[in-house]
């Protein structure tokens, strides 16, 4: 009797067990593969950056002229509307954090968009030195791998190589409790959410409609180079980068697409470059010895082209943008300019005619003078001005659930300008609103996304903490189309 009993309480234990497991892959499946997780705080989130970027990256491997991977450096460090102006179609494809492992995964990603192209692009590798080096953990790529590979099976494909390389930064387990319930990297978000009540905004920053994220604030303390390079002396690499390294490259040259390597742009870049770098791409051009190399050195960045966070900030970022085409002109590296830009820009984007600006509602006590017939204004108050809501344009319609990016040119002498792109119900009622800050008095452009929730929205200009003056051009909506595809 009792060894019935026993039998009994076992089986019990038994089919709970199993029930708990199916419930817990159930909802590890929910979170991770079906991307609920990424539905409510997505864009806050490094999964979200790199998940919105390979969302994105399937129209830009059809179309553009120029693919851009890397690390942060690159991400805020390369600007579009350099390669813009010159006709050519550029596409950032670097992430926070990237290094030779994410790089070849994304160029995996979008491997078969490539490989049906008859004209295709130039790859640009960055290699950010500390993305190469042994044991820096934070630098060992696992958030950005789980992040671009979303399925078991090519994990356990690639498990040997996988495994070599989070083992020598000392995170195997992660590794594999990853490959059976990927789920648990939300783990790290708890806090956030129970906590600061929610994961809001763009990690690391807003992108332009390119992938470009740029930074604002200005490096305003000189540095020493020669003691920072001492510093920063570059250690042993890691071999399993070496290997994802050549991986890409081997890739990218069965696809027939041309790659160069390019160091990326440190705030102590020449030094550290020449002290280290070197030997890294030496070993590289071992193997691949025609591989050209993207020497930029002679750009001799300023102490205010880079962030405080030692990235470039935009300034510095159109300047590497202008140096990289007159490079890669003047070796013949690549012809970049399609005849056909127009055309490929419309194969990624629709482009929103913007109401012109005489047409705007404007405050009675701001001052508005039309520029650029219409695509502008310059703006100024009177002495009795009360902050606040000072332009707001007629209604755009919009497509629900797609994502729009508005990009402006400003010059704001004196206080904070606030553009604010928000969508609106019947009722004139704000449903969802999206916002970016002036945080300079020097010329620059901002940027403004918005997943619109109904089919109308309306673009506002505020001003904070004292009435502002400047001027502000519009130069683009657009929503880019198909974005999973």
């Amino acid at each position: 009797m009792f060894s019935l009993f026993t039998s009994n309480s076992n089986v019990r234990f038994l089919t709970g067990a199993f029930l708990a497991l199916l419930l817990f892959l159930f909802v590890d499946d929910l979170l991770y593969r079906q991307q609920k997780f990424l539905d409510f705080f997505g864009g806050a989130t490094q999964e979200g950056q790199i998940i919105s970027k390979v969302n994105r990256s399937g129209g830009f491997a059809k179309n553009a002229d120029i693919i851009f991977f890397g690390s942060s450096m690159i991400r805020s460090g390369v600007s579009s509307e350099a390669f813009i102006q010159e006709g050519i179609l550029p596409y950032n494809f670097a992430v926070s954090g990237g290094g030779p492992l994410y790089s070849y995964y994304g160029l995996k990603r979008i491997a078969p968009f490539l490989k049906m192209r008859k004209e295709k692009p130039l790859l640009i590798l960055s290699i950010n030195p500390s993305a190469v080096l042994r044991g820096i953990q934070v630098w060992a790529e696992y958030p950005q791998f789980i992040s671009v590979v979303r399925n078991r099976q090519e994990t356990i494909k690639d498990f040997e190589l996988l495994h070599r390389t989070f083992k020598s930064y000392g995170m195997s387990s992660r590794f594999i409790s990853g490959i059976l319930f990927p789920s648990f990297i939300y783990r790290e978000h708890s806090k956030y959410l129970f906590i600061n009540h929610g994961l809001k905004g763009y990690f690391y920053g807003m992108e332009d409609c390119c992938g470009f994220a740029p930074l604002y604030s200005i490096q305003k303390i000189p540095w020493d180079c020669e003691s920072i390079a001492r510093q920063n002396t570059m250690g042993p690499y890691e071999p399993t980068k070496i290997e994802y390294t050549k991986k890409f490259i081997s890739l990218a040259e069965s696809l027939d697409c041309k790659v160069i390597l390019m160091p990326a742009p440190f705030l102590y870049f020449g030094l550290c470059h020449s002290r280290g770098l070197d030997d890294f791409l030496a070993i590289i051009k071992s193997e691949f010895t025609d591989l050209p190399i993207l020497n930029i050195e002679d750009i001799h960045f300023q102490v205010g082209d880079y962030d405080e966070g030692g990235h470039l900030n935009i300034w510095g970022a159109d300047k590497l943008s202008r140096r990289i085409i007159e490079i890669i002109d003047e070796k013949s590296y690549f012809n970049l300019r399609s005849a056909n830009f127009e055309e490929k820009w419309g194969q990624l984007f629709e482009t929103i005619q913007m109401p012109i600006t005489s047409t705007w509602q404007i405050s009675d006590h701001k001052i508005i003078k039309v520029i650029d017939n219409g695509c502008g204004i310059e703006f100024t108050s009177s002495p009795d001005y009360q902050i606040g809501e000072f332009a707001c344009s007629p209604e755009i319609t919009v497509v629900p659930d797609r994502e729009y990016i508005l990009e402006v040119g400003i010059n704001v002498s004196k206080g904070r300008l606030i553009v604010q792109m928000a969508s609106i119900d019947d009722n004139d009622n704000f449903v969802r609103f999206s916002e970016s800050w002036s945080q300079t008095d020097q010329g620059t452009r901002m940027f403004t996304r918005l997943i619109p929730e109904t089919t109308k929205i309306k673009i506002k200009l505020l001003e904070a903490h004292e009435p502002a003056e400047g001027s502000i051009n519009f130069i683009r909506l657009t929503c880019q189309k198909n974005l999973s595809h």
